[in-house]
């Protein structure tokens, strides 16, 4: 059986790829509540973020903050990995943890968000599948 504490590293794995698509985040930032909510002060106030999200001159200050959420999933990925899967396979947690170093040197030299474009795909590689591949393996130890 599948729970929560089970599931979260691969759920913060999923959430930071999905992050880390900047132009579906631009591009789609709050369309649910956009689209389809009946709220229209709600609507007018995300669509304002959205506009300001999108405009070069006040783009900055969103990245800052970007950056630090996705550096933060950084770390609770490699805390994760390191707790829960060290006594499956060290070696392939040693690279994990080193690739999520390299991704959080990219993401810190990012500059704008066209610098942190083409990370999501190399974040599922180097991060997302082998956490994937490490649960599978922790799994099949615990079904023993």
């Amino acid at each position: 059986m599948l729970t929560l504490h089970d599931a979260l590293p691969l759920g913060l794995c999923l959430t930071t790829q999905e992050l880390l698509d900047v132009k579906k985040f631009l591009l789609n930032f709050c369309d649910g509540i956009l689209l389809k909510s009946n709220d229209e002060v709600l609507k007018r106030k995300i669509a304002n973020v959205k506009r300001e999200l999108n405009a070069f001159k006040v783009q900055q200050k969103f990245l800052e903050g970007y950056k630090a959420v996705v550096l933060n999933n950084l770390d609770r990925i490699m805390n994760l990995v390191v707790s829960r899967f060290s006594g499956v396979d060290e070696r392939e947690v040693e690279n994990i943890i080193n690739k999520a170093k390299q991704l959080m040197n990219k993401v810190l030299n990012a500059q704008s968000f066209e610098d942190l474009i083409g990370l999501d795909q190399e974040f599922k590689k180097d991060i997302t599948l082998p956490v994937y591949e490490l649960y599978l393996k922790a799994e099949k130890r615990r079904s023993k």
